[in-house]
């Protein structure tokens, strides 16, 4: 092990650095598309973090890292994570150094960015052209998507998704145990939208003069609305799950979605939720 020792200055004064810096500096790399005219994609995938996305007037795709030291961990030898130093290190103080390892790679216009080094407490933060498609998703941690036109394809597993001034390329929306918040300013009726959750509050805003087909399911919770629905009535949907050649349980369950026309009908939204 290589030990970095840091004595006191000539006046006495002890070194402290983890009490002037209460969050590291955020790393930040840029990177435009191949070819800037044609609509391009942006994918993400993090297991700790938050990602925060937001359109703007460039043609560039900016990343911005902010890792927060108070997330940060020591990782043993036996790969668990603790607060506590390793045991050569006692005696000496931890210095955090930033080495995010943020990689952007472009290739016909997919941008695939990654971290090699994805901390606990960081977020990562884009701005992207307007019309660009996302495919974002996070084990643990937040996702926020506000005024892009692209595609967007999100899924959040231990964290709460909100979408704010999208939906005009489709939106594919997943929290599994999280809240789905999301905030529609246009729909294209060649383009999916569909909004879920396993344990959360899904919460859907349209214009008023929307154009819609809803079918809406939720196992055990409530729906409502302020809009005038006209009720469509469902089919049951039964579903059969057959033993095996060597036995084994057989199930069959029934259950029933509620669908409806929002101003006489138009674009297909399904929302679900158990």
């Amino acid at each position: 092990m290589t030990r970095t020792q840091f004595s006191t200055t000539a006046l006495g004064l002890p070194l402290s650095l983890l009490a002037q810096a209460p969050s590291a500096a955020p790393s930040r790399l840029k990177a435009a598309f191949r070819d800037p005219a044609r609509p391009g994609t942006v994918r993400l995938s993090l297991l700790h973090g938050d990602i925060v996305v937001k359109a703007h007037d460039s043609n560039e795709v900016m990343v911005e890292l902010e890792q927060s030291l108070a997330g940060q961990r020591t990782r043993r030898r036996d790969g668990e994570e603790h607060d506590r130093p390793d045991k050569d290190a006692e005696g000496l103080k931890r210095i955090f150094a930033p080495s995010s390892g943020l990689v952007i790679e472009e290739e016909n216009n997919v941008m695939h960015i990654s971290l090699k080094s994805n901390e606990r407490g960081s977020t990562v933060n884009l701005l992207v052209p307007a019309k660009t498609s996302l495919t974002l998703y996070t084990l643990q941690g937040d996702i926020s998507v506000e005024n892009v036109k692209g595609e967007i394809e999100a899924n959040a597993t231990h964290g709460d998704l909100r979408l704010t001034d999208v939906g005009v390329g489709g939106v594919v929306a997943h929290a599994l145990h999280g809240e789905l918040k999301a905030v529609l300013t246009q729909v294209n009726r060649a383009r999916p939208l569909s909004f879920s959750s396993l344990h959360g509050k899904v919460d859907l805003t349209l214009l008023a003069a929307t154009k819609a087909n809803l079918a809406v399911h939720s196992m055990r919770g409530e729906i409502f609305s302020d809009f005038d629905v006209e009720m469509v009535a469902a089919p049951v949907r039964v579903e059969e799950t057959k033993r095996g050649e060597n036995g084994g349980k057989y199930r069959v369950s029934a259950s029933q979605s509620v669908t409806g026309k929002l101003n006489r009908g138009g674009q297909q939204i399904a929302l679900k939720n158990l």
